[in-house]
């Protein structure tokens, strides 16, 4: 017997804006904007309307205000444009062109570097003499001040004066702080046996008894005093 019998049935329709739609997401954006602006070359009737976005959030602008901001689309780009700006020294010098580098803290000098180092190995009493002794080293780096001026500017005895030196030879550079170039050379030298790169056995020997010799390139004098 031949009857009508209903039977689920699925069908699969596609609809052709998902057919459009896939298209458009394997597109890359150049590639977007660039069929938009075909599109717009083939198509008079239509047309570009410009979407007015906050330049903060990338949100939409309603009548120039942006609800996620809670301000004004010029008050962001204005905020946006002078970050940084407003910070630095130069926003005091009115249309001046804003220099980052301007706004680096200047690196500090080697007398500065010694005594941020030393006031932290020497008691706080004796952070003066930290400062008078790092304050009086010359180009070089040799203490330009004799301990017995020392005593009498600071009014200290030269007991307090000597640990406090002694400190400050142990930083960087190696001699800093030596007062004549015996005691600059003895200073590296004890710095390179600490480093474990000892310098010759000779080495202090010479530079204790023989400095003036080697200084005239007396070598073979030198080494008949030391044998």
């Amino acid at each position: 017997m031949i009857g009508s019998h209903l039977f689920p049935q699925q069908k699969s329709d596609v609809n052709p804006r998902l057919i459009i739609a896939n298209h458009i997401i394997q597109l890359t954006a150049l590639e977007i904007e660039q069929a938009i602006v075909q599109e717009l070359d083939t198509n008079p009737a239509l047309e570009m309307v410009e979407r007015m976005v906050c330049p903060l959030c990338n949100g939409p602008l309603q009548a120039g205000y942006c609800r996620q901001c809670n301000r004004t689309g010029a008050e962001e780009e204005e905020s946006h444009s002078f970050i940084g700006y407003s910070l630095s020294e130069a926003a005091k010098h009115g249309d001046e062109p804003f220099d980052p580098l301007a706004a680096v803290p200047a690196p500090l000098s080697l007398p500065e570097q010694l005594f941020a180092q030393l006031r932290l190995f020497v008691d706080k009493k004796d952070h003066e003499i930290a400062f008078h002794l790092v304050g009086n080293l010359d180009e070089h780096g040799y203490l330009a001040i004799s301990i017995e001026e020392l005593v009498q500017s600071l009014h200290v005895d030269a007991t307090r004066i000597f640990p406090v030196l002694h400190e400050l030879q142990q930083l960087d550079p190696a001699g800093v702080g030596a007062r004549d170039l015996r005691e600059c050379l003895l200073l590296q030298t004890e710095r390179l046996n600490a480093l474990g790169s000892a310098p010759p056995a000779a080495t202090r020997a010479i530079i204790q008894n023989h400095l003036a010799e080697l200084g005239h390139h007396q070598f073979e004098r030198i080494r008949s005093m030391l044998n």
